[in-house]
């Protein structure tokens, strides 16, 4: 369910969500990024910011203020390439959030990496190891 009022009221919800990367004069990466981030319209920037994590930034702001809609998918993209940034030394900042999207980016920020849970064997079961597994599968895709 996306989680922005505009979309509630109407707007055009069929344009895909892209990002644009450009350099401030102070060398600050800007990952600007525009569209509808929910699930069915983020596969095309999926790949993009695996490729943008890669590389090597010393700080990056994320603007989301051309964001249209957000739900949990984009919200979890957002999330993934700030931590894989992160690990790499990047200092991250958000900005152009909105307060109605502020209480789904931090539970998506919140959630234990599956990576780690599955390192520290905080999972068992037949349906958990189904579901991990497909989960792997899907964020390896």
């Amino acid at each position: 369910m996306a989680t922005n009022a505009a979309m509630r009221a109407g707007a055009n919800p069929e344009q895909d969500a892209a990002i644009a990367v450009s350099k401030s004069e102070n060398g600050t990466t800007i990952i600007a990024m525009t569209g509808d981030w929910v699930t069915r319209r983020v596969g095309p920037v999926d790949g993009q910011l695996k490729r943008m994590a890669e590389t090597r930034i010393t700080n990056a702001i994320f603007d989301l203020s051309g964001i249209s809609a957000l739900d949990t998918a984009g919200s979890w993209l957002i999330e993934r390439t700030s931590r894989k940034l992160q690990a790499e030394g990047t200092k991250i900042q958000l900005k152009g959030e909105r307060p109605d999207w502020k209480v789904l980016l931090q539970a998506v920020k919140a959630a234990p990496n599956m990576v780690s849970v599955k390192a520290a064997g905080l999972y068992s079961g037949f349906f958990a190891g189904m579901f991990a597994s497909m989960g792997s599968s899907v964020v390896a895709a």
